[in-house]
Formats: C-alpha cells, sequence, structure tokens
C-alpha cells in the first residue's frame, strides 16, 4: 500500500473536455473546479517540496514549518536565499520589491529585454518573437533569461530598475575571514570551521575536505519534532512520503504565480485564464508536463501540444 501524501495528478481527459468545450464557448463549472483545484493542490505539493530541500518542512500534523538544522545551520543556506528574495524599494515609485518578483511577470506574459515591448506568442513552434527587435527565442532558453538580468521592469509601476547589489556571502562560500561560521564536528560533537577549503575541528584533530564534508551532512538522516505540536519524524520519511519521480523541477516562478492568482479567481472566465497560463508555462518547460498531468512525459507533452494547436476563449 501507497504511503505517499503528495496529490495525484490531474487526468488528461478532464483537460482535453475543459478546453473543448471552452472552444464552445461553455464553461462547465465542476469541470473548472475539479481541474482547477487538482492543479492547485499539484502546485502546492510541489512548492512545499521545493520549500523543504530549502529547510522549511511543513508538519504533517499542523501544518506548521520546522526548520532543517543541517541544511540551515550548518551548510548556512538560509542567509544566502534571504539575500536573493531580499526586499527593496524601487528608485521610481518607492514600492517595496525583490528581484524574484521583478523576475516573475515575464513567465506569464514575456516581454523583450531589449526594448521591452510585449511578446508574440507562437504555440505550434513554442516560440516567442520580437516584432521591434526581429528577435526570436525558444521558450525553454526565454523563461531562464529574467532572473540573470541585472535590469527588469518594476512589478509596481512597470519602470526598468537595476538589481541590488548583494550584500550576503553565496550558499557555501567562505566570509571574507575564510570562514562560514560555527559547524558541528562528526568525530567530537564540537564545533570546527570551514577554512581553505577544508573542514577544521577547533578541538581535535579532524579535518576533511569541504565538498566531502557537505555531502556527508546532506546524506545524514534528520531527526526533526514540530515545535506547534510535538510531531516527531525524519527527514528521510518525510521524503519519501512526500516525493515521487515527477515531483521535482526548476524554476518554481511559474507555479508560484498560479498558486497566487488562482486563489483570487472567482469567475469562469479567471478561472480558465489561470489554468491556460500555468498550462503555457509547464508546456514551455517540457520536463514540467508530468509534474501535473497523469501519464507519461511523452503522452503529456503530446496533449499539451494539442492544446496549443487551437485559440482558446480564455487567451481572447
Amino acid at each position: 500500500m501507497s504511503t505517499k501524501k503528495t496529490s495525484e495528478r490531474v487526468r488528461p481527459w478532464r483537460i482535453r473536455r475543459l478546453y473543448m468545450l471552452d472552444r464552445q464557448g461553455i464553461y462547465d463549472d465542476n469541470l473548472l473546479l475539479e481541474v482547477g483545484w487538482g492543479l492547485f493542490a499539484r502546485a502546492q505539493d510541489v512548492l512545499a517540496f521545493h520549500r523543504a530541500l530549502r529547510g522549511e518542512v511543513t508538519c504533517d500534523k499542523c501544518g506548521s514549518v520546522v526548520h532543517r538544522s543541517i541544511l540551515n545551520r550548518q551548510l548556512n543556506t538560509r542567509k544566502a536565499e534571504e539575500a536573493r528574495t531580499r526586499r527593496f524599494p524601487c528608485p521610481s515609485c518607492g514600492g517595496i520589491t525583490s528581484w524574484p518578483e521583478c523576475a516573475s511577470p515575464l513567465t506569464k506574459k514575456p516581454r523583450c529585454l531589449r526594448c521591452w515591448d510585449p511578446l508574440k506568442w507562437h504555440y505550434s513552434t513554442n516560440t516567442l518573437s520580437c516584432a521591434r527587435c526581429d528577435r526570436e527565442w525558444k521558450w525553454n532558453a526565454y523563461s531562464k533569461l529574467p532572473k540573470r538580468q541585472t535590469r527588469l521592469p518594476c512589478p509596481h509601476c512597470g519602470d526598468i530598475i537595476r538589481r541590488p547589489k548583494r550584500d550576503s556571502p553565496k550558499p557555501n562560500q567562505a566570509t571574507p575571514d575564510g570562514e562560514s561560521g560555527e559547524l558541528e564536528c562528526p568525530s567530537c560533537g564540537r564545533s570546527g570551521t570551514r577554512h581553505e577549503g577544508s573542514f577544521k575541528c577547533a578541538h581535535c584533530e579532524y579535518e576533511r575536505p569541504w565538498r566531502a564534508f557537505a555531502k556527508m551532512l546532506r546524506r545524514k538522516d534528520e531527526h526533526l519534532e514540530c515545535g506547534e505540536c510535538g510531531h516527531s519524524f525524519t527527514w528521510h520519511t518525510w521524503r519519501q512520503e512526500h516525493s515521487d519521480a515527477n515531483i521535482r523541477t526548476g524554476n518554481t516562478a511559474g507555479i508560484r504565480a498560479f498558486v497566487s492568482q488562482w486563489k483570487t479567481a472567482k469567475t469562469p472566465q479567471t478561472q480558465m485564464i489561470e489554468i491556460d497560463n500555468l498550462l503555457h508555462v509547464i508546456h514551455g518547460r517540457g520536463a514540467m508536463a508530468a509534474v501535473f498531468i497523469e501519464g507519461t512525459q511523452q503522452t503529456a507533452t503530446e496533449l499539451l501540444d494539442e492544446l496549443a494547436g487551437h485559440d482558446t476563449t480564455a487567451t481572447k
């Protein structure tokens, strides 16, 4: 008997029928909600798994966040994540934002990164083109570009702003004094430090190359306990129960946008638009098709190719 706690993927015939009715101008409320909430549940599982990999594990009993000490304290990735998502005011309008929030809208409404005009999406070839600059991108290539840019539109006012300079070290990168903070020595249990590419214990003679030491920490199973309800579990068990062959993806910006927007979609028209936006995102990132749609990677991609060949009223 399966112990998986992830939601089921959406059946392809439901999505196909939803689009068939949409082309006829018909909204089946029950089918629309079944597909939409099915995609929403799957999206939440994907995001929860990615947060857990960064150190924020969701307790199965009460839903509280349990922090993984090995990932966050010893490998020091929480500080790097905070630096990546650091919020800052827009120089033009003063609106508070973060760099991922500036890049995220371009996955739903792609714009040319040179002239900033809206791009035309050619669904049959899954490409984007700019009429003014006479440039063309494959979606897989374009989707990776926004987060790498140093200049992006402000999500509040639309003015082009420059990415602020980082003021924190990268993950697993030494600070200026050559150390990355106190780490637990696996030999004596007391504190050691990272120095010149190695972990060295300050109390015993234990020393190991940093890469080998970090790899050992990631493989070590952690015993976790929820501070709210007292539920005890291990990281290995949680990961087995909350992951499957299709749950892990790369960039989750489009998924986060769908989760945020779906909660506010109240009419059949706006709900269909949000479903369509998400399917466009996962279609452009081929490997994500089987994350949400039941079947193999090939059958899920073929369904999205089929839907992309038809104009829907949701996108008009």
